[in-house]
């Protein structure tokens, strides 16, 4: 069955992601923290990780009437996928050396993580959502950067960091999460929760 999404026009809409929440270790934190000192200067909006997340899929304004049949399509992705670990490993960064646009961590998940991202993009297509153009990166956003002073300092600080292992991490469940704007920064809610084969 394919839904229309033109129709969200006539029902309450609500920003949703699907993403598994991941617990950062002591020495990312340690590492974000060394990086916002060292770039007090610069104009970098830093991701809270108390709630930080790896990113599947990115859905936007969604139609109320169409959350309870995502549920459905993920909970059968979740049941057929098994339990699987990944790692973090190494930071990096999205655009260019002139204009950086994003700090990550990197996630390493092998295939597993690629069919998880793969068969939960194609289950949001029966819906109306477009898959990505571009090609899935597994990451952990660390900083949203607007402006950074010296360009060249910055890169050899990431670089510095390019290969450094920070933690391993079960991916035992992945969630529906909304997202809600505020002055304040996102707020998130879940709303539901999906389990993998053990």
């Amino acid at each position: 069955m394919f839904y229309n999404l033109n129709t969200k026009k006539k029902f309450m809409h609500r920003r949703l992601f699907i993403a598994t929440k991941v617990d950062t270790s002591e020495k990312l934190k340690e590492t974000v923290n060394y990086f916002k000192q060292k770039m007090q200067s610069d104009k970098i909006k830093w991701t809270d990780l108390s709630s930080m997340h790896l990113t599947y899929k990115f859905l936007g304004d969604t139609n109320e009437q169409l959350i309870d049949s995502i549920n459905g399509t993920l909970t059968e992705i979740g049941e057929e996928t098994p339990t699987f670990s990944i790692n973090v490993n190494g930071l990096g960064t999205f655009g260019s050396f002139y204009k950086p646009k994003v700090m990550w961590a990197g996630v390493e998940g092998g295939n597993s993580i690629i069919s998880l991202q793969k068969n939960i993009e194609t289950g949001m297509e029966n819906f109306g959502f477009k898959p990505e153009e571009r090609e899935f990166h597994p990451h952990l956003t660390l900083g949203r950067i607007k402006y950074v002073t010296d360009k060249q300092f910055f890169k050899e600080l990431i670089q510095n960091y390019a290969n450094v292992f920070f933690q391993e991490h079960i991916i035992d469940s992945f969630h529906l999460i909304e997202s809600r704007l505020t002055p304040q920064g996102p707020q998130y809610t879940t709303l539901h929760t999906y389990g993998l084969k053990e």
